[in-house]
Order: C-alpha cells, then sequence, then structure tokens
C-alpha cells in the first residue's frame, strides 16, 4: 500500500502520515461510496465492519442492530447488497455479509465513525502523545 502511494506522489514524504496512505489507497472506495450521496452505505459499512460478520440470520443480531443503530433490517440489507455490487463487502449465500480486508475494515469503521481519516487519526495520535507525555510527567 505504501509503495503505490510512494509511487504515485512521486515522493517518499507522501508516507510518513499513515492516515494518509489509508486516504489515498482507499480513495476510489470512499469516492465510490459518497458519489451515491447515500449516508447509509458509508454508516452499514462502518456497522459490518464493527461487528465484522453480520449473520441475516441470526434474528438476535439483526435486533441488536436494528435497535442500537436504528435501522430496520431491510434498509440494511438494501444497503448492503449495494456494497455488495460495488464490491466493497462479500454476501455468502445472501445470509451472511462481511468486509474481506481488514485494513478495508478498519478504514471503513474509521470513516463511518469520524468522517476524514487523516484529520481525526492526526487528532487521535495528537491526544496520544499527548497523554503519553503527560502520564510520564506525573510519574
Amino acid at each position: 500500500m505504501a509503495a503505490q502511494v510512494a509511487e504515485h506522489e512521486n515522493n517518499l514524504q507522501s508516507i510518513s502520515e499513515v492516515s494518509a496512505l489509508y486516504d489515498e489507497y482507499f480513495a476510489s472506495i470512499r469516492d465510490d461510496l459518497e458519489e451515491f450521496n447515500d449516508k447509509s452505505l458509508i454508516f452499514v459499512a462502518g456497522v459490518i465492519a464493527f461487528f465484522r460478520l453480520i449473520d441475516r440470520s441470526n434474528s438476535e443480531m439483526m435486533s441488536t442492530i436494528s435497535d442500537a443503530f436504528k435501522i430496520g433490517a431491510d434498509a440494511f440489507w438494501r444497503s448492503a447488497q449495494r456494497l455488495h455490487e460495488l464490491e466493497v463487502v462479500d454476501i455468502y449465500e445472501k445470509e451472511i455479509v462481511k468486509i474481506s480486508d481488514q485494513v478495508l475494515s478498519t478504514y471503513l469503521s474509521t470513516l463511518q465513525l469520524f468522517g476524514n481519516a487523516r484529520s481525526t487519526l492526526g487528532l487521535c495520535w495528537s491526544a496520544s502523545s499527548q497523554l503519553s507525555v503527560t502520564g510520564l510527567l506525573t510519574h
């Protein structure tokens, strides 16, 4: 992934920030999802990433998703089917959906929860660094 970004940018500095790598590498997927102007696609992708695997026949799981995320099963599966058509998720036996690529799953979770991965990951890194420094100073 890093090599592709560095080659595309023609600059090794382009790989110094991990969140920028994710944004660049998955730009086409993000653009595809945003192009449809359907926020439920990114939302459902984030839910799938969170659970890693969702089984349509598991009524307890579907009820939990419906209650927690305020999305009906039919709407969820329509979005999951669209994500499958876009090759973002895999659907097996029309019952089970998952994101096959763990890195893509992490990226989609971040995108769904925080929006722009670059600014969010930078903020988390900054907060994490400050916490570490503060922790060292108080001990």
